[in-house]
């Protein structure tokens, strides 16, 4: 049997990325069908593997290029490419392969495969940004539905508001028919595979469908030793005057994950605060950080490639926070994995891996976040490392080949 992997496109590393690694350790002879990727990110990660990619990989090299030379910075040039993604997924050829397992956010489901060739999607989510975003984006309010001062909106927002004052009518347009065909390629794959409950509801409420659950695969493979947690707490830089205690946010820094919201919680909290990610609000943030006077106790990290180094300096936090709604949460579960206890937004599939009292806690808005923090600080005995440990023993990639390979053979 011939197999094939499809990916939306391959230009760094998240949860989605971690899926279709599993994916190609299960079929390790399946090139891999992408619309562009980076190089230097695929021969890091996915090497030694044929890589696909669409008419639109020229395209994609070229904007890079051209944004690097002026600016620097081109962590988000491939929305550019945005009009053209649907045409490029369609113009993929699968007919030498007897199975297509798709890995997609956004675009890759809407391949299209002859008769004779089985199309199993797993989908990370229902395209966020045309199904959810849009109307969250129209107007920045707090929790309490009040209109954010000038002051509070921040860099970023101030930006968008300019912008969006006059969004044009072809973007608004460009979403409309996109979700047109966003849900005519929803239907296309013969199965639907969701990574928890809740994204198999929005798929149920978004694509009329049916999705089977199969948690991602999350394995802890190091040996974490005293050593080394206490030499990568002296390389974040905490400051020996200020209180031990640090807790640890890892994620990306985009504006729906809220790591701003973080950053408020600790103005008044005798706690350290490590914030490991990169993106697009990174720099809004820092200058939040340098005007409230915080430098001393909250602290950056870039992204961090060895994962040994991560899952160190995890297990040397006191609990792990997570602030966006997301649709699965592979870092939760890594920290349960350490036995460290995780703080959670109460919405999304993160409710699906804690066990409030017991490995966690789940906070509801950005008000009462510094108050879950300081309970989790004070009461940290109560949730117990081998309790917690054993809440995420089912999410390994043993497990999710199996269920993958029950689906493709009973499917």
């Amino acid at each position: 049997m011939k197999v094939a992997l499809a990916h939306d496109f391959l230009i760094r590393w998240g949860g989605a990325e971690k899926v279709l690694f599993d994916l190609h350790k299960i079929f390790p002879e399946a090139p891999i069908f992408t619309l562009f990727y980076d190089k230097k990110f695929v021969d890091e990660h996915f090497p030694n593997i044929k890589i696909r990619s669409s008419y639109l990989q020229r395209r994609y090299a070229f904007l890079r290029g051209l944004t690097w030379i002026f600016t620097r910075i081109y962590t988000d040039i491939h929305r550019i490419l945005l009009p053209w993604m649907p045409i490029a997924v369609e113009s993929f050829d699968f007919s030498d392969y007897d199975l297509v397992i798709s890995s997609s956010s956004g675009f890759m489901k809407g391949i299209i495969v002859p008769i004779k060739t089985k199309h199993i999607c797993y989908l990370h989510t229902p395209t966020r940004w045309a199904l959810q975003d849009t109307k969250q984006k129209r107007n920045f309010k707090d929790e309490t539905n009040t209109k954010l001062t000038p002051k509070e909106i921040g860099v970023n927002l101030r930006n968008y508001q300019r912008k969006s004052a006059s969004e044009s009518f072809l973007k608004r347009a460009y979403t409309h028919f996109y979700r047109i065909w966003d849900f005519e390629a929803a239907q296309r794959p013969d199965i639907l595979i969701a990574n928890s409950r809740y994204t198999a509801q929005r798929i149920r409420k978004y694509y009329k469908r049916r999705a089977d659950v199969v948690y991602p695969g999350v394995d802890i493979h190091t040996k974490l030793t005293r050593n080394k947690t206490r030499n990568n707490t002296k390389n974040i830089s905490i400051d020996q005057h200020q209180p031990s205690k640090y807790f640890i946010v890892v994620s990306r820094l985009s504006s729906y994950k809220h790591v701003d919201w973080a950053i408020e919680a600790f103005k008044n909290l005798p706690y350290n605060l490590v914030i490991v990610g990169e993106g697009p609000t990174r720099k809004n943030s820092k200058f939040k950080i340098q005007n409230s006077k915080l430098r001393n106790k909250i602290f950056f990290r870039d992204f961090i490639r060895d994962k040994n180094k991560l899952m160190d300096l995890i297990k040397g936090s006191v609990a792990l926070i997570h602030l966006a709604e997301e649709d699965f949460g592979i870092a939760i579960v890594e920290a349960l994995k350490l036995g460290k206890p995780a703080i959670v937004y109460n919405k999304g599939g993160a409710r699906e891996l804690i066990k409030e009292g017991i490995s966690g806690e789940f906070f509801t808005n950005k008000q009462d976040l510094s108050d879950i923090i300081k309970k989790v600080a004070e009461n940290i005995g109560k949730y117990k490392p081998a309790v917690i440990k054993k809440s995420v023993e089912g999410f390994s990639s043993a497990r999710f080949k199996k269920e993958i390979q029950e689906i493709w053979l009973n499917g």
